[in-house]
């Protein structure tokens, strides 16, 4: 029997999808399961990955996006408001560290959650 963490390495859990699908169509059809039944189930099974590898590609350029997009407005900042004002700057990056450190705060709290 496999542990929780092989699973989610194996595709979070598809092959239990499968084996569910499979196990849901050989009730509904005893003696009638063909090989194309399984096919059917494997074809769907393989769009639900690359649905859930597309969700991933897009959550990962969608972060890379916002650190370009922080780390341009940190250089912004530090070369325009650290020489006119500095006290200015001190204060934008408080609360920039301060959002940061909030935000990374209750994006792990929710992924602990969810993964409990």
């Amino acid at each position: 029997m496999r542990k929780e963490s092989e699973d989610r390495s194996l595709g979070d859990g598809d092959l239990s999808f499968v084996a569910n699908l499979l196990e849901e169509a050989s009730l509904a059809f005893p003696g009638n399961l063909t090989e194309k039944h399984v096919e059917m189930i494997l074809e769907r099974a393989n769009r639900i990955d690359h649905f859930k590898y597309k969700k991933w590609v897009q959550g990962r350029l969608i972060l890379v996006l916002n650190i370009f997009l922080g780390i341009g407005l940190f250089v912004f900042l530090t070369l325009f408001l650290a020489k006119s004002s500095a006290d200015t700057f001190l204060e934008i990056v408080r609360i920039l560290l301060a959002f940061i450190a909030g935000f990374s705060g209750g994006y792990g709290i929710k992924n602990l959650r969810n993964a409990n």
